[in-house]
């Protein structure tokens, strides 16, 4: 387990981070999300030894390693692999040679240096990319690249910061399968950094939302999106919504207000509107409707109209929410 305690740091009088703990379990795929400047590449740096907190401490499996420092540090920092958004790749080198590196640095045995390239390449997919310069690879096989580097020295942790930014949609899916396969074959736990809802409801399975360097929220990916508490949170959970369906009409009619309806597990299976229309003197209209994969469970959503006498509004929202019925009142994002 990676423990960050009340862990804060300044940069020119401002808290960057400003007592951040979380607890991420071994052998598991755990995200932090984010909005730009949140303080998230300054947590993965902490978490990744990279950088020293002012304060606070990082643990790994009950040994403090925020204060190790010189040949004790270069050696755990060897456990941890790093995947970033730029690719961080030698543009010097072919494929091969950037998987290498690490291998070089490390004294790993220069006979062995050939066949363990060739094995990373053949994990992550690109085999036959070996000898190519990085400047003719895609995207997606300069991120493989990466993968394999930094699986290079057989880490047992291995740091996403913001890994598939820079890829289109259908390459960001293959990348995320390839890290949730090699996750589950090399028993690693990886820490996803992003400001990409997608990434976390795709492959993680717990999640921390960082906002303004303080963790806002934290616990299964399906708890904290089923049922948000921060406005940061919804905004995200919002960003799922298909895009054709986030601005709808203002309502005017008088007696009529609009709802985001958010329902998950059993409940989904329940004829609950049928039944709320039968209990209460009212009328609801289906604006919109989407339903959302977070870490393999369904979440549906509905953004309705509800009419009738406020008090029955009132009454009717509240029974929705003792049914198990996320209500919040909806404003167009």
């Amino acid at each position: 387990m990676i423990q960050i305690r009340d862990v804060k740091k300044n940069y020119d009088g401002h808290d960057v981070l400003d007592g951040v703990d979380i607890s991420i379990p071994e052998n598991s795929v755990y995200g932090i999300i984010g909005k730009s400047g949140a303080g998230k590449s300054t947590l993965v740096r902490i978490a990744g030894l990279l950088e020293k907190p002012d304060s606070g401490s990082v643990i790994y499996h009950e040994e403090t390693v925020s204060d190790l420092s010189g040949v004790a540090l270069l050696e755990r920092r060897r456990k941890n692999g790093m995947i970033f958004q730029n690719f961080n790749l030698f543009s010097s080198r072919t494929a091969g040679e950037n998987v290498a590196y690490p291998l070089e640095i490390s004294r790993f045995p220069a006979n062995g240096i050939k066949s363990r390239v060739g094995e990373l390449l053949d994990l992550v997919g690109i085999a036959d990319k070996r000898d190519s310069p990085i400047s003719r690879l895609s995207g997606g096989q300069k991120q493989r690249v990466a993968i394999a580097r930094a699986l290079a020295n057989s880490p047992d942790v291995l740091f996403c910061d913001e890994a598939t930014s820079a890829l289109d949609p259908q390459t960001t899916d293959s990348i995320l399968s390839l890290i949730r396969e090699l996750q589950r074959t090399m028993n690693l736990t990886v820490v996803m950094i992003t400001h990409q809802m997608e990434v976390v409801s795709r492959i993680c399975e717990r999640v921390s939302v960082l906002d303004g360097g303080r963790i806002v929220e934290e616990g299964t990916v399906h708890e904290v999106f089923s049922r948000p508490k921060s406005p940061v949170t919804r905004e995200f959970i919002a960003h799922l919504m298909p895009e054709e369906l986030k601005e709808l009409p203002t309502t005017t009619v008088a007696g009529t207000d609009k709802y985001r309806l958010r329902f998950t597990g059993a409940v989904t299976d329940q004829p609950i509107l049928s039944r709320l229309l039968r209990t209460f003197p009212v009328e609801v209209n289906i604006l919109a409707g989407t339903i959302h994969q977070l870490s393999g469970e369904h979440m549906g959503e509905l953004v309705v109209e509800l009419s009738g006498e406020e008090e029955a509004r009132t009454k009717a929202c509240a029974w929705l929410s003792i049914h198990g019925i996320e209500v919040e009142e909806y404003a167009n994002e």
